[in-house]
């Protein structure tokens, strides 16, 4: 125990204390007494505060014991080796003694509290936590040990692992650690080598011409001498298939001749099997390669019957165009990357995941590659691309808000709670995907049965019901946040009959103007059928009924649902996942969106110029588009008779995007396709939108390395020279779709590098951007990191956990160990004081202000004490002498007063006695005057008693003499006290 400073040089301040004591002698007006109380209060002040800065503590040595045991539970651990840790925590926790405490953390990428610490905690050998075992990040289980360790307290960490640590850094930690006074001991969990066999990597070339002999690399590696069976496949088909020997540790490279006549990007998958393989995750492998070749265009088609119009038209003008169909959509940018630009036709939103969708637009911001979305009765808003990510690449919105009259649909929503697994959330899914397809100006209305919107299930009587989700039923979807929130919390339940519901949609829907009204019903068609008459009053209206039937009990319930949907001219959906609904609802809600589309004949407008539109003076007719509206910043070079946006592009990131809202084919653009320049049109408008690509010489090299990407790119000129200082725009785009920003440096004379995370499994796509904005220079790449680095470690990793222990000061335990033994070096349990110095240094400045600025006669407060504390203590006495004795005790106090008066305050007070007397002399005077009499104290007067005033009150001159003193120091203080009573 003892004081300790943890700010010790704030003690020189006490140097000033001098200045303090000169400050206080200069106080000349005080008495001495007063002098030197302040001078010690200063004092006492000043070093207070002092003591304070210098943060003064008491501290005293910690005797309980923590200790918090860290479990590895990463995917490189065998599973005998996790099971024995659990064991051994257990026999360890039953050595704990009373006062100890102890807690379990567990780990693998990220950690997490099994059981915080405590006196009490107990451990069945059970872990409840769920951690991801794809990494080991033993820094991170530390750090959140350490921030949980009490203060005041011994500390310990016990740590099990196999030392294959492949994330952060726990040396540093470790350090840490021993500096914070913590024992690290670590119980290594030791294996060898298993029988296990693993691709390394493969290697292939990232940039090769067409038509020329090139080596795919394959590495492998293995525990023991074994054989097993090598597939390759490019772009998902098989190339090789043969069975290769492969010897115990790392082998020379399998080499595969390769020769590509198509260009684009191509990608390489290989495998290896191996019977009896302990981990068959690290048994493949990507990388990509990129044949320079012709621009190639990718024409998705929603129509099939009517493809050969623009795919003819765009060979006819030398373009390599692959056609595919919506439901062949790519699914990774590796395959987007061999496009130079991508053709949306009449494709609905309801063919792509959202995934696809912000894959698509990943790929023309950051990738360069170019969009083009031609219209149709499933495009645009009309085919659900309100709020996605597609049309944010593009150059107009769906959303219609500058029109006077504004097309606009209405669509309800009947749930019936779903019979699969989370159907409630299914429904609130779908209910949201419908909505977010929908305009400002469509209304949007949910019925379901079950409790009122905010009452739970709690509600009382009558809280059941078919109900609007929100009141008014039906409303415009302007505020979407606020439906959302509540359809967030709905609850549908099982509903008896069909027909309240309906009921309810057909009355929110029959007054509602609107161009377009439509009902979806999901439901596993239990409930009864309902009356005809309702069918048919809804099909009278114009409304529309469309029908889901989401795991129906039998055939008969499936009929009725199949039935409502004929009897309301919708279509009726059997869907064998649920996976299937979001796509369902946002096909249905658009149908509320066909309001968007104008089907007249007209011209189409010239607008603003375009180097798509050069050369074109004269446009055939259209007969249909789909309503849109510009985008600030977008070039519209042609409108419709409607001034409605026909024909827009714009730059969006490194690519180009173009939005034609009529058709390319023979329904809306039949004059189009008999046109003499239809070929040329198209192809000029998709050479535009591609995208562009470096016409130098540089070769790129991506590599994984550590957890890190490695980007190398050599820059030439046409003479061979190098390429010095250049300046690159580069990103990175992850397996989660999120750009990175890659900075990328100079290194060596035309030689360039950068360096990006690479954590995730998955494909990582690079862009690189260089030259001035009409001209650019746009480099690709990708690599791609086939799996975890957990599942590279063949055995434990001895020497690093020999180097943890290093570090941290800490032991490599063996059998004997108890983690609970008080072995460690002393702690001391820092109590603070300077908060209780601060605040009574600062409750100290009062009390010398107070003595600075009162005086205080301590004989008039001896004597006030005394006669409190003689009229308390009287109050407790009794009988007839309680009056004498007071009396008695005043004679003696008043005695005692006259003879501690000195000749100075006698002097003082007959001094105040004559200005007093002089006083009473001139008010006397005044009066006389006043009332025409002569005073008492002129000689006009004298020997006369009249009457004096005071206040209200007369008194006789007789009365008046009883009040003179009658001399001495009792009289002087009566004369005091009428003097006061007058002023």
């Amino acid at each position: 125990m003892a004081l300790h400073f943890a700010r010790p040089e704030y003690l020189l301040l006490l140097v000033l204390l001098p200045l303090a004591w000169l400050v206080a002698r200069r106080l000349r007006t005080l008495g001495a007494g007063r002098k030197t109380t302040i001078l010690a209060l200063r004092t006492l002040i000043l070093a207070l505060l002092v003591l304070a800065l210098a943060q003064l503590e008491w501290r005293s040595r910690a005797k309980d014991l923590t200790v918090y045991f860290l479990l590895d539970q990463s995917d490189s651990i065998p599973a005998e080796l996790a099971e024995r840790s659990t064991e051994l925590v257990q026999e360890f926790m039953q050595r704990k003694t009373p006062g100890d405490e102890a807690g379990i953390i567990v780990f693998g990428r990220e950690p997490s509290v099994e059981t915080y610490a405590s006196t009490t905690a107990e451990f069945d050998g059970k872990i409840n936590s769920t951690v991801q075992g794809v990494r080991t990040d033993i820094q991170q289980a530390v750090s959140l040990a350490l921030s949980a360790f009490p203060n005041d307290r011994l500390k310990r960490l016990v740590l099990f692992t196999d030392g294959n640590e492949n994330s952060g850094s726990s040396l540093e930690v470790a350090r840490l650690a021993r500096n914070s006074n913590v024992a690290l001991d670590l119980v290594p969990l030791r294996y060898d080598e298993r029988q296990d066999v693993q691709i390394d990597k493969l290697i292939v070339p990232q940039q090769i011409a067409a038509d020329t002999p090139f080596e795919i690399k394959a590495f492998l590696s293995s525990a023991t001498n074994t054989s097993g069976r090598l597939r390759l496949y490019r772009d998902g088909e098989l190339i090789v298939d043969q069975e290769v020997e492969v010897a115990a540790g790392r082998n020379p490279p399998l080499i595969i001749p390769q020769r590509l006549e198509e260009g684009g990007f191509h990608n390489y998958r290989a495998t290896f099997e191996v019977p009896g393989d302990s981990r068959t995750q690290n048994n493949r492998a990507e990388a990509f390669t990129h044949v320079k070749d012709e621009p190639r265009v990718l024409y998705v088609e929603g129509d099939q019957t009517n493809r050969n119009y623009l795919t003819a038209a765009l060979r006819a003008e030398k373009i390599q165009v692959d056609f595919a169909s919506a439901s062949e959509i790519p699914y990774s940018l590796s395959e987007i990357q061999s496009y130079d630009s991508i053709i949306l036709s009449n494709v609905h939103a309801s063919s792509m995941s959202r995934d696809q969708m912000k894959m698509f637009e990943r790929a023309v911001h950051d990738l360069g590659v170019g969009l083009v979305m031609i219209g149709g009765e499933d495009s645009f808003g009309a085919g659900g691309y309100q709020d996605t990510p597609i049309e944010d690449a593009l150059p107009v919105t769906m959303d219609v808000k500058q029109k006077k009259v504004l097309p606009n649909g209405a669509l309800a929503i009947i749930l019936h709670t779903a019979e699969i697994p989370q159907g409630n959330a299914w429904a609130r899914d779908i209910s949201i995907a419908a909505l977010d397809v929908l305009s400002a100006q469509d209304y949007f209305g949910l019925i379901y049965y079950g409790p009122k919107p905010g009452q739970g299930f709690g509600g009382g009587a009558g809280s059941i019901v078919e109900t609007w989700s929100w009141e008014p039923g039906m409303q415009q979807t302007g505020n979407k946040r606020e439906m959302r929130s509540i359809i967030r919390g709905i609850q549908p339940m099982d509903m008896q009959v069909f027909d309240p519901t309906m009921e309810i949609a057909y009355q929110g829907l029959k007054d509602i103007k609107a161009q377009a009204k439509h009902i979806i019903i999901i439901s596993d068609g239990d409930p009864a059928p309902p009356k005809q008459t309702l069918a048919n009053a809804i099909r009278d209206e114009g409304i529309t009924i469309s029908t889901v039937a989401i795991a129906p009990h039998h055939g008969q319930t499936v009929e009725t649902m199949e039935r409502l949907a004929y009897w309301g001219g919708g279509e009726f959906y059997y869907p064998k996942s649920a996976t299937e609904l979001p796509r369902i609802f946002i096909k249905e809600a658009s149908i509320v969106r066909r309001s968007l589309i104008y089907e007249e004949r007209f011209d189409p407008v010239y607008d603003a110029p375009s180097e798509i539109t050069a050369g074109f003076f004269d446009l055939p007719a259209l007969e249909g588009y789909v309503v849109t509206s510009d985008k600030e910043l977008a070039t519209i070079a042609l409108r419709s008779h409607k001034d409605d946006p026909l024909l827009a592009h714009w730059r969006y990131g490194l690519g180009k995007t173009v939005a034609f809202t009529s058709d390319a084919k023979n329904k809306w653009a039949s004059d189009w396709v008999q046109w003499t320049g239809f070929s040329k049109y198209w192809s000029q408008l998709v050479r535009w939108s591609m995208r562009e690509t470096s016409s130098s010489n540089f070769q790129v090299n991506t590599e994984l390395r550590g957890g890190k990407g490695i980007v190398t790119l050599d820059a030439v000129d046409i003479d061979g020279d190098f390429r010095n200082f250049l300046e690159f725009n580069a990103n990175v785009i992850g397996p989660d779709m999120e750009p990175q920003p890659l900075t990328v440096r100079q290194v060596a004379p035309g030689r360039y590098q950068g360096e990006f995370d690479a954590d995730e499994v998955g494909t990582y796509m690079l862009s690189m951007r260089t030259g001035e904005d009409e001209q650019p220079e746009l480099i690709t790449s990708g690599v791609s990191l086939s799996y975890s680095p957990e599942y590279q470690a063949v055995r434990s990793n001895d020497e690093f956990i020999d180097r943890i222990a290093k570090e941290s000061n800490g032991t490599v335990v063996g059998s004997g160990y108890n983690p609970f033994e008080r072995n460690l070096p002393p702690t001391e349990r820092p109590r603070p004081l300077w908060p209780w110095l601060l605040l009574a240094g600062l409750l100290l400045v009062p009390a010398d202000v107070f003595v600075r600025r009162v005086y205080l006669d301590w004989g008039d407060v001896a004597a006030g004490i005394r006669k409190y504390a003689g009229s308390v203590f009287g109050i407790f006495r009794k009988g007839p002498d309680v009056e004498q004795r007071s009396e008695s005790m005043g004679s003696l106090f008043a005695a005692k007063s006259r003879a501690k008066q000195t000749d100075e305050e006698r002097q003082a007070a007959a001094a105040q006695q004559q200005d007093r007397s002089a006083l009473r002399e001139r008010l006397a005077q005044q009066a006389q005057e006043k009332q025409g009499e002569p005073s008492v104290f002129t000689e006009e007067g004298r020997g006369q008693a009249p009457a004096r005033v005071q206040g209200k009150q007369t008194v006789s001159a007789s009365d008046a003499s009883e009040e003179k003193p009658s001399g001495g120091l009792a009289g002087l203080k009566k004369a005091k006290e009428r003097a006061r009573k007058k002023m």
